[in-house]
């Protein structure tokens, strides 16, 4: 059923993918969501909330505490959500702190996150510094997530025909939401997406997925015992 998506009122080609994000982040606690926009998958990874700011009827107006301790039972991750467009940062919200910064200067420590995600940003970056910058943070055994888009160079090509029948397809029964976000066209195409992240994450997966994506997951090694 399409109701049964956790995005079918705020759905669009990202936030389809936002649960199979959260799967593939289980076990890691504490989450860089790096170009987080207005927040709503920071605050997804942290609670389940899957409601925009905008459209709360508290409209999140105040910072919200974070909780004594990120233990608490209804915390799924700590996450930390940055971006460089400060008209869209949203309060900070139960297990989520957002912050202005620079995706190619990230502001953190060298491994400081159990996993990185970014979600349709990458080609608004110099691509190669971005990912430098987010292994850089990460921990020994984090994982890395990235989804993005990509140029294609033909317009009704099987996979293009394929992600148009998916927007039709899994668009149905669904509310398409739009965020106040920022917008590029990609640079590069699939073919050269995919030597980019085995150039940079050495044994990383990557794959197209229905809806004009391509996924990378990366997990970094993990530490050698002394």
């Amino acid at each position: 059923m399409a109701d049964q998506h956790p995005f079918a009122r705020h759905w669009n080609h990202n936030s389809h993918y936002y649960p199979r994000i959260a799967e593939l982040l289980d076990g890691h606690r504490v989450v860089l969501d790096v170009g987080c926009g207005e927040g709503t998958l920071a605050r997804y990874l942290a609670t389940g909330d899957t409601v925009p700011v905008g459209e709360r009827r508290d409209g999140l107006k105040q910072p919200q505490p974070a909780p004594e301790s990120f233990d608490d039972k209804d915390l799924r991750h700590e996450v930390v959500g940055i971006d460089a467009d400060a008209k869209v940062l949203a309060p900070d919200a139960p297990g989520v702190h957002f912050m202005l910064a620079d995706a190619q200067q990230l502001p953190f420590p060298d491994a400081s996150f159990d996993a990185v995600v970014s979600v349709g940003v990458l080609h608004h970056l110099n691509e190669d510094l971005g990912l430098v910058e987010m292994r850089r943070v990460l921990r020994p055994g984090g994982r890395l997530v990235v989804i993005d888009t990509a140029r294609s160079p033909v317009h009704f090509g099987p996979l293009e025909i394929r992600d148009m029948a998916a927007n039709l397809v899994l668009g149905l029964g669904k509310t398409r939401w739009r965020p106040d976000t920022l917008t590029a066209e990609p640079d590069l195409n699939w073919t050269q997406s995919r030597e980019l992240i085995e150039g940079n994450l050495p044994g990383a997966h990557w794959w197209r997925v229905p809806l004009w994506r391509w996924v990378a997951v990366w997990d970094a090694p993990a530490a050698r015992r002394a």
